[in-house]
């Protein structure tokens, strides 16, 4: 099955999305995640969705359950650097110890958050897990009207 990365629907072998027009040959310049970076084995990496200035969502597909998700990226602009089309966020000299705390408790959040999930009124978070020297969050997905 091939997949857009704009909207994590099947889209042949076109380039663009025959569904949300997409242009699925763009690239995602740094510092956010290329397209179709694969996390754990599990989590595809779509388009960008937004940023702020702790994280940033993209779409994803989890291969596993076989849905769309929204994957959170912790991604404190100002204190990193990622390369172009490279997944590994290096952290800026002198910007060590604030990047450390505050990933620890955006993890903390988030795992706080995935133990509620049975409430309605918060978002449902899936899984929280590091890697490329950062953290992720796989949330529900919630497509915007």
């Amino acid at each position: 099955m091939s997949l857009c990365l704009g909207c994590m629907h099947e889209k042949q072998n076109n380039t663009i999305c025959p569904r949300c027009g997409y242009d699925n040959s763009q690239s995602q310049g740094a510092p956010y995640l290329p397209a179709n970076t694969l996390l754990k084995d599990r989590f595809l990496i779509g388009r960008r969705l937004e940023t702020n200035g702790e994280s940033t969502r993209y779409i994803g597909f989890d291969n596993t359950a076989q849905k769309i998700v929204t994957i959170r990226e912790y991604l404190p602009i100002g204190h990193i650097i990622r390369d172009e089309n490279e997944a590994v966020l290096r952290v800026l000299d002198g910007h060590e110890d604030i990047f450390s705390n505050v990933k620890a408790n955006f993890i903390s959040y988030y795992k706080t958050v995935e133990r509620l999930k049975d409430f309605s009124a918060m978002m449902t978070v899936y899984t929280v897990f590091e890697a490329n020297n950062t953290a992720y969050v796989v949330e529900e997905y919630a497509e915007m009207i």
